[in-house]
């Protein structure tokens, strides 16, 4: 999941000791230092030179190596601050700086004047110039072009720059010319994302600031989205730049999370708040305030400097009054690492659950009357993890259907990059996945989605190199160069395997050749070496399948979809039934509704131990048989099924209610009247009861 697989700074420090460690011997003048990286790597040399949020330091072998300030230790980086300063009458001689290449010229601040003609860059980067000569002018013609309103002549531009520069040969190091083009691949993405702003784009002076170096054009790339509102992400920046002038540098990563989660309407936590849900507002200014200073003391946990922005969006998601979260800050206390005990903090009422009184009875919806009057699990997963986030702590709200129902949970950032999914999951309900809501596109994630983020290989120092690889591949396939975005995920994936990306880059490039054989032979690879990731299997198995059906091989597309449905069903029941869907669907779309049913209606026979599990899958079935005119035949299925799920769960009413009710509908679809007004009997009968 691209949201939690955001690359960390010190992850580059390792790559570029590994390039260091050969060479020829260097000069023994230099002032030497041992430089740590984030990641904990070290390596010994001199600083060469600095330009903006870059450093470049020459080891004793003579190799000069480039790196962002920001991967490198707090120790490091005052150093690297005191050097920035004049140097003071009676204090030592600073390193001389020997830069390793010309150096880019230095962005203007927003109040040197107006910005730089994009004409001008236009023709700079298009020119005949050392790339090295060339590495700033992506960033320079990005700001340019939203300060001018031409933001489409400088993507258009960057695009052909991407292609021109990777598939042009270099005399510069690898490694220097792929963070070149990168940055290129950068401004181009961003200014895609964009386009909103044609109309109203931002004031100068904080279009000069996104952009004012390299490293916030890299998170604002990284992190905004195209299901963002990109005017609304903007207009907060914005605001919050007016807000906060002296924490404009410190706290990007704040203002950069607030606004990509808040451009849009933020949604409840849940649905089962009652008559009186907390009423809130955006309060951006206010909410940000709390945050900063939360994380601007020490008690702030766990700490700012160890969180990115794309993990920022999973504390600053509180759709609740900001009065809410300083009662959470004040009188909710803990260990990062013994959160989980929030969630039994609060005593579970059993008779309110045995009642069926599902939402909340006790007036205003707050924490604190949680915390009063007990709750059930939505209740304990909503105080949970709303306390977490207003404690600083990354966290998520889950929910899940298994045998009994529906239930709730949550999970936390418990580590760097651990998170702790299950607190408050019961296993014998078979909750097959967890979904919860990315507060930044308002789309479904599960807990496995979270997993696979988590996978260390993800927070390795050639994740870092592959990421590269693919921003670039992402603008060669937009571009059409469908061969070379090919080689340069390919190039990706075999620096970093477990990182998906790539080979769907790679995948689509195939397709776009018609190359469809060579295609299905690669997503075959893909799901075996997925097979511990079982969502992103099933999801290749099944675009697989697809990609036979258009080569005409039907047979073997539902042949594999029958193969993994069989081998999901212990497992992850969940996946195969979508399987078994999904060839339903198949032989509708074929022309072929009877054997459709069938096989949904054998689906169904299969899985009617699992409870209301199998709810959602009866509905499928009715949507499916109403559309292709088989109302009748569901109707008659129906009949029988219900009353082998009834007497299978003849002790739980409530099942018992949930299966008339699907019997109803399948009657109405029928035009039934006779068991319409049957079935509605009973379910009065039991209503009453209950």
């Amino acid at each position: 999941m691209r949201a939690y697989a955001q690359r960390a700074a010190g992850r580059v420090f390792a790559l570029v000791l590994a390039a260091a460690a050969a060479g020829r011997a260097g000069d023994g003048h230099k002032e030497y230092r041992t430089w740590t990286g984030r990641n904990g790597v070290r390596m010994e040399a001199a600083l060469a030179g600095m330009q903006g949020e870059t450093v470049t330091l020459l080891t004793r072998e003579g190799r000069t190596v480039t790196t962002r300030c920001a991967s490198l230790s707090d120790p490091d980086q005052a150093y690297l601050a005191e050097r920035r300063q004049p140097a003071a009458a009676a204090g030592p001689p600073t390193p001389a700086v020997v830069p390793a290449a010309p150096a880019p010229p230095a962005a203007a601040p927003a109040a040197a004047g107006p910005p730089e003609g994009v004409d001008a860059l236009l023709a700079a980067l298009a020119g005949e110039a050392d790339l090295e000569q060339k590495a700033d002018l992506p960033r320079r013609l990005a700001l340019a072009c939203l300060q001018s309103g031409r933001r489409a002549d400088g993507r258009e531009a960057l695009v052909r720059f991407v292609i021109g520069a990777y598939k042009a040969p270099s005399r510069l190091l690898r490694t220097r010319k792929l963070e070149i083009v990168a940055g290129g691949a950068d401004a181009a993405a961003l200014l895609g994302r964009l386009a909103p702003l044609d109309a109203a784009p931002p004031r100068a002076e904080v279009v000069a600031w996104l952009l004012g170096d390299g490293s916030r054009l890299r998170q604002l790339a990284d992190v905004l989205h195209p299901d963002d509102d990109a005017a609304s992400a903007v207009a907060i920046l914005q605001q919050l730049y007016d807000h906060d002038p002296s924490g404009r540098e410190t706290y990007f990563k704040l203002m950069l999370a607030m606004a990509v989660v808040w451009d849009q309407p933020r949604r409840p936590l849940h649905g089962q708040m009652g008559s009186s849900p907390p009423a809130f507002e955006a309060a951006i200014d206010q909410r940000y305030d709390f945050f900063r200073a939360l994380y601007g003391t020490p008690s702030g946990r766990p700490r700012y400097e160890a969180l990115d922005a794309a993990t920022l969006r999973f504390v600053v998601d509180t759709p609740v009054p900001v009065a809410e979260l300083e009662w959470a800050r004040d009188h909710v206390s803990g260990s990062v690492s013994g959160w989980s005990e929030k969630f039994s903090d609060i005593v579970y009422d059993r008779k309110r659950f045995e009642d069926g009184v599902l939402t909340w009875p006790h007036g205003v919806y707050t924490l604190a009357a949680i915390r009063e009057k007990g709750g059930i699990c939505v209740d304990q997963a909503y105080y949970a993890a709303l306390s977490a986030r207003a404690n600083g702590i990354p966290a998520l709200f889950f929910s899940g259907v298994g045998r009994r129902g529906h239930h709730a949970w949550f999970a936390y950032l418990k580590g760097k990059s651990s998170w702790e999914l299950d607190v408050g999951r019961y296993t014998y309900d078979k909750y097959a996945t967890g979904n919860a809501v990315d507060p930044q596109t308002n789309r479904a994630m599960t807990d496995h989605d979270v997993e696979y983020a988590c996978d260390a290989s993800l927070n390795s120092c050639q994740y870092e190199t592959a990421n590269t690889y693919v921003r670039i591949a992402e603008i060669l396939l937009g571009g059409g160069e469908n061969e070379a975005a090919r080689a340069c995920a390919g190039e990706a994936r075999l620096l970093a395997r477990r990182y998906e990306r790539p080979w769907d880059i790679e995948a689509a490039a195939l397709e776009r050749q018609k190359r469809l054989e060579e295609a299905v032979t690669l997503l075959d690879e893909k799901a075996r070496f997925f097979a511990n990731y079982p969502d992103m299997a099933i999801a290749t198995r099944r675009r697989q399948a697809e990609l036979l059906e258009k080569l005409g091989r039907s047979d073997d597309a539902a042949a594999l979809l029958n193969r993994e449905a069989r081998r999901m069903r212990g497992e992850r029941d969940d996946l195969a039934q979508d399987l078994v869907a999904q060839q339903a669907d198949a032989s509708l779309q074929a022309g072929d509704p009877e054997t459709a049913r069938k096989t949904m209606e054998k689906l169904l026979r299969d899985r009617i131990g699992e409870g209301q599990k199998v709810v959602g899958l009866i509905e499928q079935y009715l949507e499916m048989t109403l559309k292709s005119r088989q109302t009748a035949a569901a109707a008659e299925f129906m009949e029988g099924y219900t009353r082998q799920l009834i007497n299978r769960y003849a002790r739980s009413e409530d099942t018992r209610r949930i299966a008339l009710q699907l019997l109803l509908r399948a009657y109405r679809n029928a035009g039934d009247e006779r068991g319409i007004r049957k079935t509605e009997r009973e379910i009065e009968r039991i209503e009453r009861a209950l």
